[in-house]
């Protein structure tokens, strides 16, 4: 069932309460901003919905070299994507729905690829800034010099980095000739749609082989999510153990 605006407006701020401490506006007079956005990938499917509920809303579609995509989702174990062939069919859609998207709000939608917002960050920032109405800044290049709220983790490294344009071909040296093969055999229409050079080979991809992909993807890739969920609850009950600790030892002193 879609959301209600109300509804996705009290989600944002329980998250923001959850992961800052305090509700949207009270978060936001903190840090003297007046503007808020939201940055996940798994958004592409709540597009539709958010057209609806936020008319005036302006959206930022990133688009990235499906094969760099990829590269990220296997390595890094996150359970979506555990093999090239289920990623070139993950991207392919995600991919689609964002275009739709795109090509039926373009006056308050905004399309950027990923790799020239890297290699030509200042003309890309510049557009952005003109999309949003916003003035552009000098100090919007130099983000990484910048004291931020946002919490350094795995996840949010790349934040206190300048731009690395090294990352964007990563993938040509991480990713088997096997794996590029089997991706550009499932994606090569949209990767050349978006213009991206096909390097790899194109193969037959039979059933049986489709078969193992998916069961691949079906039972490693959940015990990759199921990993990550306990781990994330270990490191929880950890946290409070230790700072329980720390309490007792604080009141033990007094």
């Amino acid at each position: 069932t879609e959301k209600t605006q109300e509804e996705i407006l009290r989600a944002i701020d329980a998250e923001c309460e959850k992961v800052e401490g305090e509700k949207l506006e009270v978060f936001l007079q903190k840090i003297a901003k007046k503007r808020w956005g939201l940055k996940d990938p798994k958004l592409t499917y709540c597009l539709p919905c958010l057209g609806k509920r936020f008319p005036d809303a302006k959206t930022i579609i990133i688009v990235r070299d499906g094969r760099a995509v990829a590269n990220s989702n296997m390595k890094n174990k996150w359970g979506i994507a555990t093999n090239a062939y289920c990623a070139a069919k993950l991207w392919k859609k995600e991919i689609t729905i964002q275009k739709d998207f795109y090509r039926s709000n373009k006056k308050n939608c905004y399309l950027v690829k990923y790799e020239e917002l890297v290699e030509s960050p200042e003309r890309e920032l510049k557009n952005i800034c003109a999309f949003l109405g916003e003035d552009y800044s000098e100090t919007m290049l130099y983000y990484y010099k910048e004291s931020s709220y946002v919490v350094m983790s795995k996840l949010t490294e790349n934040t206190f980095r300048e731009p690395d344009k090294d990352i964007l071909h990563k993938w040509k040296k991480e990713m088997s000739s096997y794996g590029i093969d089997i991706f550009e055999s499932v994606a090569s229409d949209v990767l050349l749609e978006n213009g991206y050079e096909l390097i790899g080979k194109r193969r037959k991809i039979y059933a049986p082989f489709k078969c193992l992909f998916y069961l691949h993807q079906k039972f490693y890739g959940e015990a990759q999510i199921q990993y990550r969920l306990k781990s994330k609850v270990l490191k929880k009950k950890l946290s409070q153990f230790l700072l329980r600790g720390r309490e007792e030892k604080t009141s033990a002193r007094r």
